[in-house]
């Protein structure tokens, strides 16, 4: 399930900035402090879903991350196509509101699913072996995730038509990440909803059995 979910997120988290800067037109700094503030309130936002996650409450938080994530990623696609959608020359303008937002979202449902995905699989750990196990969970956490999503995020941007025009210092052009970037990632997030679904019903099935067993 984490692995289905880090594959888009691979998509377009590494390029996020660049979109930001060569697509829509802010500077490192204006992009900075739009990820930046954002990612900042995700976190607090997250901070009351840890009452559901100790009272066995996980699937639950991590349904409302996975459609977090996506409602991000579709609504920024939508939202900001171009320079035109938002104020370049004031990143606090009303104007640039959706763009806050969007990033929040995206940002909210990935804290808590790094919350709550951990926990959850930490928590199928034999206790005499957990050290030996915690590799198996950077596979599919990070290295599935990172080799797949990386490779197929850049062949989306390099299989989108690029503005000629863009060129680095050495004259060759810019493969530059366009919003089509997270729409791809948004239904893909999506995806992770068919996973959680079995992944739900077994952690059900094993809550109960440990609830009868110390009744």
């Amino acid at each position: 399930m984490s692995c289905m979910f880090f594959i888009p997120f691979n998509f377009y988290f590494v390029h996020m900035g660049n979109w930001m800067i060569y697509d829509i037109g802010f500077t490192a700094g204006d992009m900075g402090l739009v990820e930046g503030i954002s990612l900042l309130f995700a976190v607090l936002v997250t901070i009351p879903f840890i009452k559901l996650i100790n009272g066995d409450k996980i699937p639950i938080v991590t349904s409302i991350a996975v459609a977090t994530n996506a409602a991000g990623l579709l609504l920024i696609s939508t939202l900001i196509k171009d320079s035109g959608c938002v104020d370049t020359g004031n990143l606090f303008a009303v104007k640039n509101l959706p763009l806050f937002l969007c990033v929040f979202l995206i940002g909210t449902g990935y804290v808590l699913i790094m919350q709550t995905g951990m926990i959850w699989v930490r928590g199928l750990f034999p206790e005499k072996n957990k050290g030996q196990f915690e590799g198996v969970r950077i596979v599919f956490f990070t290295l599935i995730p990172m080799f797949v999503g990386t490779l197929a995020g850049n062949a989306i941007i390099k299989g989108t038509p690029q503005d000629q025009a863009l060129r680095d210092v050495y004259g060759n052009p810019i493969d530059v990440p366009q919003e089509n970037l997270f729409l791809y990632a948004g239904v893909m997030v999506l995806l992770t909803f068919i996973p959680l679904f079995f992944a739900w019903r077994e952690y059900d099935r094993r809550i109960r059995a440990k609830r009868v067993g110390e009744g």
